[in-house]
């Protein structure tokens, strides 16, 4: 609620600043569940992430364009895999045992829809209910805190096209600091000393020398493309997006890859009458990473090649006879990939019969459908030498929910600076 400000400052020991109030922040409109409200007459504590903040930044999904962004919201990654999800947690976990993750609503649909498969350019803005007053209106659902995404949609005036694409590339900051393969074959003879056991690698000089980190990883590009359509009249707005997202892996044979089209269109009928749609579609697959970078480069030792004399893959490890899981043999021979298609869509029909009195009506859908398949080929050395076969996995899952949300809401002025305000909604979801 007020105006940033920027002094320079000197060898002053004591510094006095003086705020001034934002009035235009304080009439900002703001989504609060089934209707908006100024910021100035929010009783609750509530963040909001305008587009301007949200445009041309360089992320996957917008989770992870909330990192930093909103104060009391703690946003951390899972993991640094392409496509993986984040842990939000508003104000910190309510609970030791139960899920701690806030409630998304998109566009009016409780918990609906997948954050990576919607584009972060189509978010109009994100509201961010952080206090005990969400569950008034989302139940105990909202027990963690709700975190509300408006999409954009089509305004009046002459049709725009915004074409946006960046490239980017990414690398390891550094390598874990591992001995090289003289080194490692030293420390195993002078334990083997000291034990009374004898040498396992005689000559150090025909040690190879093998740089795991080097084998399996890689500097990986990331290229996002993106188009949108938007416009219209006082009776008929349209917006309509598509995006094509890649991000390659740093480990090799892992990457993120996403396509989405998007279509809000709204139409006034008559004056007392108005309906519309908001649809998302997207497909998506996700290389998901084979080994784990710590164990695969602590067990693979560097003092042993990539692959022996005879043009296998090594699995043994020569210090003490176990086997391991090569890592280039896992990256490439191992397939674990997940697909996912999901649709998102919502149609509303708003009367206006009187003057400040609105009744709408939506009803929405969300279909998702979802499989992994995992395969580990019997020439996987590990696997060859145990003499195991190939180990095939699938996992494949379907889900559709029906939303069917109908509101009335009556306002009118009191005086100058007061309005009266009723509310009344009635929220019904199916899930299969």
């Amino acid at each position: 609620g007020y105006m940033d400000k920027e002094i320079s400052i000197g060898n002053e020991s004591i510094v006095n600043i003086l705020l001034s109030e934002d009035m235009q922040s304080l009439d900002e409109v703001v989504v609060i569940g089934y209707g908006v409200v100024k910021k100035s007459d929010l009783t609750g504590s509530v963040s909001r992430v305008s587009t301007e903040k949200l445009n041309n930044l360089p992320v996957s999904s917008i989770d992870k364009a909330l990192q930093g962004r909103a104060a009391g919201v703690q946003v951390s990654s899972l993991n640094g895999a392409p496509g993986s999800g984040t842990s939000i947690r508003i104000r910190g976990g309510n609970s030791i045992s139960a899920n701690n993750e806030p409630l998304y609503v998109i566009d009016g649909f409780i918990g609906g829809g997948d954050l990576n498969s919607i584009n972060p350019t189509d978010i109009e803005s994100i509201e961010i209910l952080k206090d005990a007053a969400a569950t008034s209106i989302y139940g105990s659902r909202g027990a963690n805190g709700v975190i509300l995404i408006t999409t954009k949609k089509g305004k009046e005036g002459t049709n725009k096209i915004n074409v946006g694409f960046y490239q980017g590339w990414q690398s390891l900051p550094r390598k874990l600091p591992f001995m090289n393969g003289q080194e490692r074959a030293q420390y195993a003879n002078d334990y083997a000393d000291f034990n009374g056991s004898p040498h396992p690698f005689p000559d150090i000089n025909q040690v190879t020398d093998t740089d795991w980190q080097e084998e399996i990883t890689r500097t990986a590009p990331v290229t996002n493309a993106d188009i949108s359509i938007s416009g219209g009249n006082k009776d008929f707005q349209h917006y309509i997006s598509g995006n094509f997202f890649n991000q390659e892996g740093i480990y090799k044979s892992s990457g993120f890859t996403r396509y989405q089209l998007r279509i809000n269109l709204d139409k006034k009928l008559f004056d007392w009458l108005k309906v519309g749609v908001q649809t998302n579609a997207s497909s998506l697959h996700k290389n998901n990473a084979k080994i784990d970078y710590y164990s695969g480069m602590r067990l693979a030792l560097t003092c042993v090649p990539v692959k022996n004399e005879n043009d296998r893959y090594t699995n043994a490890n020569p210090v003490n006879g176990e086997l391991f899981n090569n890592p280039v043999a896992m990256n490439k021979l191992v397939q674990n990939d997940t697909y996912t298609k999901r649709f998102l869509g919502n149609f509303y029909v708003e009367l206006n019969p009187i003057k400040n009195l609105v009744i709408r009506s939506t009803v929405g859908a969300d279909y998702l459908s979802a499989k992994t398949e995992q395969y580990q080929p019997g020439v996987l050395p590990a696997r060859q030498d145990q003499q195991k076969g190939g180990l095939a996995k699938l996992d494949y899952r379907n889900y559709f929910a029906l939303l069917n949300e109908n509101t009335v809401n009556y306002s009118f002025d009191i005086t100058n600076d007061h309005r009266f305000n009723l509310l009344a909604g009635m929220t019904v979801q199916k899930e299969e």
